[in-house]
C-alpha cells in the first residue's frame, strides 16, 4: 500500500498559564505517534501558541532541551516581549529533528527576564497547540 502524510495536532494549553518569578517557566509533556514525520522541505512542524506580557521581558521556547541528541541550549523560538493590554499570536515552523517520535517529548516555555512574583510583572501563555505530518498507508 502506498504511504500518504496527513496533517495532525495536539493542543496542550488553553487557557492563560501564567509566567512570573515563581515559576519562570511552563513546561508541557505529550507522546508522540510512531508515525511523526520530523519534516521535509515542505512539512513542518508548526508550534502555535498566544502571549501577553504585561512587562517587557524575552521568552525562550525549547523542544525537549537537553533531552536528545538534538536537544541543547539554543532556544527554538527566542521573542523579546514588549507589555501592552492585549493579547498576540504566535506561530513558527520548527525542525522536526528535535521531537522523538513514539516517545515522550516536552516543550518549555521560559521567561528570560528579570522576574517578579506578583500580578503586574508577568506573562501568560495560552492556546499552545503543535501541528504535525503523520505517515499513513492508503
Amino acid at each position: 500500500m502506498p504511504i500518504e502524510t496527513l496533517t495532525d495536532y495536539m493542543t496542550f494549553q488553553d487557557p492563560p498559564k501564567r509566567i512570573d518569578g515563581t515559576p519562570n517557566a511552563l513546561v508541557l509533556t505529550f507522546d508522540l505517534p510512531d508515525d511523526f514525520v520530523k519534516g521535509t522541505r515542505r512539512a513542518k512542524p508548526v508550534l502555535q501558541f498566544k502571549y501577553r506580557a504585561h512587562q517587557d521581558t524575552r521568552l525562550n521556547v525549547y523542544v525537549n532541551l537537553l533531552t536528545s541528541s538534538q536537544g541543547g541550549t539554543t532556544p527554538h523560538v527566542n521573542l523579546n516581549l514588549e507589555a501592552a493590554p492585549v493579547t498576540r499570536a504566535y506561530h513558527e515552523f520548527l525542525s522536526g529533528d528535535a521531537f522523538n517520535p513514539g516517545e515522550q517529548n516536552e516543550i518549555r516555555f521560559l521567561l528570560m527576564g528579570p522576574t517578579y512574583d506578583d500580578d503586574r510583572h508577568d506573562v501568560s501563555i495560552s492556546d499552545v497547540m503543535l501541528t504535525y505530518q503523520r505517515r499513513i498507508e492508503v
